[in-house]
């Protein structure tokens, strides 16, 4: 149950608006905070209109609410983390695995040139075993076709750039889940900036 605040937790609603907001404060490893287009656990947003500065809920394939049902298990469980943190020492609480990869969080290749990608250095603060899954997030990118990853289940990928004609940009997410009580992830994401 959590200690004794997270038994009284409701379970019966989805949360109002304050706490997408406030996921945005979480450093998770998908630097959502760096613009509002990219999308994380508080959602993804894109510009209204022709307003400059203006943002609204991103309808991803037509649905308003895709953007935050993706990770919604994700942020629950880590609340659910941080409810034991508070009342179990560091040893019996679960904590998610820290990702490290060997290149910058910002790649740029020419069209046709592979990109080799290694996290083999993540670890686990509880020595958890860890599954590793590398996903285009393709609503944050602006390039329109599927990126091929090689081998996106294991801490190395290579990814072949699409010929293009003009500047795209691929978001790839690293996710690395542990096997701890309750089951947490990691993340990274990997902006892969293509030119012809």
């Amino acid at each position: 149950n959590h200690g004794p605040l997270g038994a009284l937790y409701p379970q019966d609603y989805v949360s109002e608006g304050d706490s997408p907001a406030f996921l945005y404060s979480i450093a998770n490893g998908l630097r959502n905070h760096e613009h509002p287009t990219y999308g994380g656990w508080g959602g993804r947003f894109t510009k209204f209109n022709q307003f400059e500065k203006v943002y609204t809920d991103a309808k991803d394939d037509g649905d308003i609410k895709k953007s935050l049902r993706h990770w919604v298990e994700d942020a629950n469980r880590d609340f659910q983390a941080r409810m034991d943190w508070c009342v179990q020492s560091f040893k019996d609480a679960n904590h998610p695995p820290i990702v490290q990869i060997n290149q910058k969080e910002d790649i740029e290749v020419k069209g046709g040139n592979t990109v080799s990608i290694d996290a083999g250095k993540t670890n686990d603060p509880d020595g958890d075993e860890l599954e590793f899954k590398w996903w285009q997030y393709k609503d944050a990118g602006s390039y329109n076709g599927m990126a091929d990853i090689k081998n996106a289940n294991s801490d190395k990928i290579s990814l072949t750039a699409p010929k293009v004609s003009n500047p795209e940009t691929i978001h790839i997410i690293l996710e690395v889940s542990d096997n701890g009580s309750p089951m947490l992830k990691g993340y990274q994401r990997i902006i892969i900036n293509v030119i012809p």
